[in-house]
């Protein structure tokens, strides 16, 4: 059930995505415009989306919080280092909260 939510928020931001890419020249494969990589992107996304969606065939299961507190943290230490320091202290501060968010790890 749950999994069936996260698939159907995909498709619809895939969706969203695909048709503000389309505003912008597509292009071809020999020159490529600037809508060329969101529209592939976007498109990735809704089937990738639809797969999950149409996969969910397992009894929900509880989301552990922890997890996603970790990983939503992760990347905003990510992009707090990059942007203060360089490339390698965000990478570096993304790891250690990768780390953090093992149960055995205190």
């Amino acid at each position: 059930m749950k999994i069936s939510v996260v698939g159907v928020c995909f498709l619809l931001l895939g969706s969203t995505f695909l048709f503000l890419s389309l505003q912008y020249p597509f292009g071809s494969l020999s020159k490529i415009g600037p809508g060329f990589f969101p529209s592939i992107i976007s498109g990735i996304l809704i089937v990738l989306s639809v797969v999950v969606w149409a996969a969910d065939k397992q009894p929900a299961q509880s989301i552990d919080v922890r997890s996603i507190v970790v990983v939503f943290l992760s990347i905003i230490s990510f992009i707090s280092f990059v942007y203060f320091f360089n490339l390698i202290a965000g990478c570096l501060a993304m790891a250690v909260m990768y780390f953090c968010g093992f149960r055995n790890v205190k």
